[in-house]
């Protein structure tokens, strides 16, 4: 019935998932059950395909469980929620009404992978979180307080689809809706999130690393392209975009966040800290970027390559109140809109 709790854990033996002790499942079912909440103790598990069949709004919750929620107290013992969970191949969506929750992360440091409640591993895989089935929307997603653990640089000459979170449907007349990225932090991969096929998707207070970008592979902290309308990009942390540090430069283009042809994103309140571009941090030389609002964000250190913020041939766009600081080249060009 809508409002169960289950119990995941890893090493368990029970069957029915309804208690901490004899119940817990070893792994996720492979139904669950809409309106239901599934808590996830620490350790190791595999990867994932959530495809579900929706029943209206009903949402299915997966919780990491800590000492301060995990349901029942039934078997509960504190080792269970001290740690982390580690998921260690693809999560697919290919159905909506999901909420991904790792319910803990270090506030001090968002860049502390270890303090995430769930980790997700590459395991050598290239994508790590896919949101999408060919031809059909997969609505209202949160994924939070969890851990992209990504390839880091090394990318093939060739063209790969290297992409921590992957939302393409694949079809042009498909746009997802509801999906939030929130209080993240996602280390490698060539793109961070790849968002396409969507409508006002949110990428807030997350952070990321180490992006990697060649010529076969164009680089970016947030791929806007095309397919996707009036996202909102706000309050987080891009670090090392590009930066040989991480493995690998910068190569062919690159930008931090990467829109051509799409209309109504707003980014602001982002900081961009140690990075290269080949393009710009933010924007794309070609094509058109219309009614844009970019604001209060802050530059630092561009190692390599321009700084600046570009959405030429569009219209209707405001750029206003960004910081620049030791960047070697902050132009701006908001095409005829400014």
């Amino acid at each position: 019935m809508p409002g169960s709790t289950f119990y995941i854990r890893d090493g368990a033996t029970g069957s029915t998932c309804t208690d901490w002790e004899v119940n817990a499942c070893d792994v996720l079912p492979a139904t669950l059950q809409r309106g239901a909440t599934y808590y996830i103790a620490d350790g190791s598990y595999p990867g994932y395909t959530f495809d579900d069949p929706e029943s209206g709004g009903l949402v299915i919750t997966i919780k990491k469980a800590t000492a301060a929620d995990h349901g029942t107290d039934t078997g509960w013992q504190s080792s269970f929620g001290t740690g982390q969970a580690v998921f260690n191949s693809v999560l697919r969506f290919q159905r909506g009404n999901y909420v991904f929750d790792g319910s803990t992360r270090n506030e001090g440091d968002w860049f502390d992978g270890a303090a995430y409640g769930f980790r997700v591993f590459h395991n050598n895989q290239d994508q790590n979180i896919v949101i999408s089935m060919p031809s059909r929307a997969s609505n209202n997603i949160t994924i939070k307080y969890t851990y992209i653990d990504a390839i880091v640089g090394n990318l093939p000459g060739n063209t790969i689809r290297r992409l921590a979170i992957d939302t393409d449907p694949y079809d042009s007349n498909v746009f997802a809706t509801g999906l939030v990225f929130s209080r993240m932090f996602i280390r490698g991969s060539n793109n961070h999130w790849s968002i396409r096929g969507t409508a006002g998707t949110i990428v807030e207070y997350s952070a990321a690393d180490c992006v990697a970008g060649n010529g076969g592979n164009h680089g970016s902290n947030v791929n806007l392209y095309y397919t996707s309308e009036n996202a909102v990009i706000r309050f987080n942390i891009f670090r090392r975009s590009f930066d040989n540090g991480c493995g690998q430069g910068s190569g062919g283009g690159t930008s931090s966040i990467a829109s051509q042809d799409t209309n109504g994103h707003q980014i602001y309140g982002n900081v961009f800290d140690r990075f290269q571009v080949g393009d710009a941090a933010i924007g794309f030389d070609t094509g058109n970027s219309s009614n844009m609002q970019i604001y209060n964000n802050t530059f630092v250190k561009s190692t390599a390559g321009g700084g600046g913020i570009r959405a030429q041939n569009g219209s209707g766009n405001v750029i206003r109140n960004n910081l620049w600081v030791g960047v070697s080249s902050p132009d701006v060009n908001a095409g005829s809109g400014a």
